[in-house]
């Protein structure tokens, strides 16, 4: 098949359902001049979104968190390059083709094995132009990208580094309103899935293909730690009140609510999506600083707007009544969507306070981001 629509099947007929909610593509050792993968034996090889039987814990994860956050439905964009320039580093992908133009994938309750396609109650909108899709075995490379908007207002549109296909601009483009303070109402959007058929990273074309829902949300945490060379002194003969962590410049305040726009190359040498974040304009979309820190007793994240280029921010606390403060360089203060931050400052003997490391990990949003460790964000 070519990647074309088959018109005596509809989209419920899409084998391997939506369980992971996701796609795969393929892996060969030469990044530089990607390989056309050879076509297998097997035609008619249908575009599908789940997972492998060893990803099964996984699937009923991503299925469940998903739907327990109120989203009953997402969409899914795919396009495909046709052809490449392997002459340049990176290699630049051409000639874009639309695949799927925002197909629908709805959950339905206990419908789970009750078709050959429904494993996980996610299940393709049975519309007339939502047929089943198949690997085209002669595409350079292939780009997948989805939303949950959650009944958000969103704006679909072709962004920088879009494509044009039959003369019309095509999705690229996504934007919404986001409030951290509401993270639960805001959409989710998904990385750019790529896959050039000749991809290291195991991204077969014909296998599934898997797309990580996130949030445009970071989570912060601020912590003091001890350091000393006695033993018997620690961080609680000390007293540490009026903390503030917060930007080191004037007038600058912490983003809690703004506009999120991510971006999908479908051209070109970029084979990641970019985004960008444009802050509110009221008060109440900013707080002016972080003044709880983690303890064990008190475990507090703070849930901001991801943010890049926000400058230096300056710790001020007073210890035992003085007031100490301590710089965290503009480098650490780029939060990405989906990452928990853990600032920690060290407290010395005589009272001193400096900027000890942060800590990034993906945080996982269901259990509200209490642990740092790898996770995917469903």
């Amino acid at each position: 098949m070519t990647g074309g629509t088959s018109g005596t099947f509809r989209a419920s007929r899409l084998m391997g359902l939506i369980g992971l909610i996701g796609l795969l593509s393929c892996s060969h050792d030469n990044l530089d001049s990607p390989e056309i993968p050879e076509e297998p034996p097997v035609t008619g090889t249908a575009i599908a979104f789940t997972a492998d039987e060893q990803q099964e814990a996984m699937v009923t994860r991503a299925t469940t968190s998903l739907h327990d956050k109120g989203v009953g439905t997402f969409k899914v964009w795919s396009y495909k390059n046709t052809n490449f320039i392997d002459d340049t580093t990176p290699i630049s992908y051409g000639g874009v083709q639309t695949v799927m133009d925002g197909y629908t994938v709805n959950w339905t309750e206990n419908s789970a094995a009750t078709t050959p396609t429904n494993s996980h109650n996610w299940e393709y909108a049975g519309w007339q132009d939502q047929t089943i899709k198949y690997w085209d075995w002669g595409a350079a490379a292939y780009r997948f990208f989805a939303l949950a908007d959650m009944g958000k207002n969103v704006t679909e549109s072709a962004g920088t580094n879009g494509a044009t296909v039959n003369g019309a601009a095509v999705v690229n483009q996504l934007s919404f309103e986001a409030d951290a303070k509401s993270e639960n109402e805001s959409p989710f959007f998904t990385q750019l899935w790529f896959s050039n058929g000749s991809d290291p990273n195991g991204k077969p074309f014909g296998q599934y293909v898997q797309l990580e829902f996130l949030r445009p949300f970071a989570k912060v945490r601020f912590m003091f730690t001890f350091v000393s060379e006695d033993p018997n002194v620690t961080l609680d003969d000390l007293h540490l009140s009026e903390h503030k962590f917060l930007p080191a410049t004037n007038g600058q305040r912490i983003v809690t609510k703004g506009t999120f726009t991510v971006t999908y190359p479908l051209t070109g040498t970029d084979t990641k999506e970019t985004w960008e974040m444009t802050p509110g304009t009221n008060t109440s979309d900013y707080i002016y600083n972080f003044s709880t820190p983690y303890t064990e007793d008190n475990p507090l994240w703070y849930t901001v707007m991801a943010i890049k280029n926000q400058g230096a921010y300056m710790l001020t606390v007073l210890v035992n009544g003085d007031e100490k403060t301590c710089y965290v360089p503009a480098e650490y203060m780029d939060w990405l969507p989906g990452y928990s931050y853990t600032y920690i400052f060290k407290v010395n003997d005589d009272g001193g306070v400096e900027f000890g490391q942060v800590y990034t990990a993906y945080t996982n949003w269901q259990h509200g981001g209490e642990k740092d460790y790898i996770i995917y964000n469903w």
